[in-house]
């Protein structure tokens, strides 16, 4: 996503940059949402098949119930959709 935000600048296409800038944007909240980069990235990536195992102290670990929560976030801006492309 982020690569293709250059690669469209690059080429000229300032609407499709600007469209993924604002979908990467998006992504970024969730991820906050859900104590940041580490516990959230990590989350994101056990939820599309790739299980990094427990975080590591200090970073506590989701609960179920925020796992499912950020789900439907993801899911409410179509990123399961849009990170297999």
């Amino acid at each position: 996503m982020l690569t293709g935000i250059i690669e469209a600048w690059k080429e000229g296409d300032l609407e499709k940059a600007r469209e993924l800038q604002e979908f990467a944007q998006d992504v970024i909240d969730v991820i906050c949402h859900f104590r940041g980069n580490i516990v959230g990235g990590k989350r994101i990536m056990k939820l599309i098949g790739l299980d990094m195992g427990k975080n590591r102290t200090p970073f506590q670990n989701m609960t179920d119930e925020e796992e499912l929560r950020m789900k439907e976030e993801l899911e409410a801006i179509g990123f399961f959709e849009r990170c297999n492309r």
